[in-house]
């Protein structure tokens, strides 16, 4: 289940970002230093999944699907706060079918938290702006 969430989410969020001048480097993947231009880094993290239904057809898995904007050293901040308020956006409320052998389901997406909007002053390999969003994938085994 968590590698079909994965890749749904991948598929989603590459597609929303397309046009965006920014590079999206997923987790995992290495990094595009040194960098003199502005980057993000993205990746999912699951919860513990739990059981929603008596009778075990329909559980809950919890996640968090972040991303790390990076800015060259005195550049500002504009452009990483722009690209985190985009990334929201295009997961605000959000819904995502997502089906797996034996299974289908829907990813929720909710925003939970956002670490500082910025971090004036801090080299490039310290996130200029954080995003966190919640997501909870709803199975129903068929």
């Amino acid at each position: 289940m968590r590698e079909a969430t994965r890749a749904a989410i991948a598929t989603a969020i590459t597609a929303a970002w397309e046009g965006n001048s920014m590079p999206l480097i997923w987790e995992n993947q290495p990094d595009p230093k040194p960098s003199t231009e502005a980057w993000a880094r993205i990746g999912v993290a699951f919860g513990k999944g739990f059981p929603a239904a008596v009778g075990g057809t329909y559980d809950r898995l919890p996640g968090i699907l972040w991303m790390q904007i990076f800015m060259p050293d005195k550049k500002g901040t504009k452009k990483a706060n722009v690209a985190a308020d985009a990334f929201e956006a295009a997961t605000a409320k959000t819904r995502l079918a997502v089906t797996g052998t034996g299974w289908t389901g829907e990813i929720q997406f909710d925003q939970v938290a956002e670490g500082p909007s910025s971090s004036a002053g801090m080299k490039a390999e310290v996130p200029q702006s954080m995003c966190r969003i919640g997501f909870l994938v709803h199975r129903f085994t068929v």
